[in-house]
Parts: structure tokens; sequence; C-alpha cells
């Protein structure tokens, strides 16, 4: 299932998207803003794949509350791939801890973590 709308003004989510593809017009700012309404209003689950399509040297500043794990340039384009961190709620993340060791790679900024 896929939806298209204009995101900046975006009704709420049905349901919390996993995957996210965005595609804003390129050297307007948007990605950023588009993001924060798309988190906003419920599309962007809290495990989610965020891929955002940018200029290749578009500035492009993580959002907060996001981790950047991994950016490529393909031509003219660069593809920058977000992961949601500080905007889960706080049981969320408990549980999340109780699931899964987190480990440090050159892709990533959170620190490792495991549980007992």
């Amino acid at each position: 299932f896929a939806e298209v709308c204009d995101v900046l003004h975006a009704r709420p989510a049905p349901a919390p998207c996993d995957i996210v593809f965005l595609d804003p017009p390129y050297n307007q700012g948007l990605a950023v803003k588009a993001i924060e309404a798309l988190l906003a209003r419920g599309w962007i689950a809290p495990e989610a794949l965020v891929s955002v399509e940018l200029m290749k040297n578009e500035d492009f500043e993580t959002p907060a509350g996001f981790e950047e794990l991994d950016a490529r340039s393909y031509g003219k384009a660069k593809l920058v791939f977000l992961r949601p961190w500080l905007h889960w709620p706080l049981c969320g993340v408990a549980s999340i801890w109780r699931r899964r060791a987190f480990i440090s790679s050159p892709l990533s900024r959170r620190p490792a973590r495991t549980e007992p």
C-alpha cells in the first residue's frame, strides 16, 4: 500500500509505515520539514527506515530524533537513510532494549548496548 499526499499537511496516518521514501524538490529545504510533519502525524513507525533523496551537493542536517544510517551518491543525487531514535515513546524504548542488542558500527552513532 502506498500513499501519496502533501506531506507538509498530511492527514493522520491510518497506521505507521515501516518504510518511508521521500523525494522532495531539490534545494528547497523541504526534506527535514517533511520528516517532522510525517512523524507528528503518525506516519513514521518507531523502527521505520526513512530514505530521503536529495541533490548530491544539497545540505542536509539529520532531524532531531533520527540517526543517519548511511548516505550514498548516485550521479547527481544522494540518498540518505535514517531511522527514528529519540522520538520513540519511553515504553517502546524499554521493550526494544529487551528484545535487541544494539551494535555500534561505522554507520551508527548509537552506542553498543546489551540487556542482561
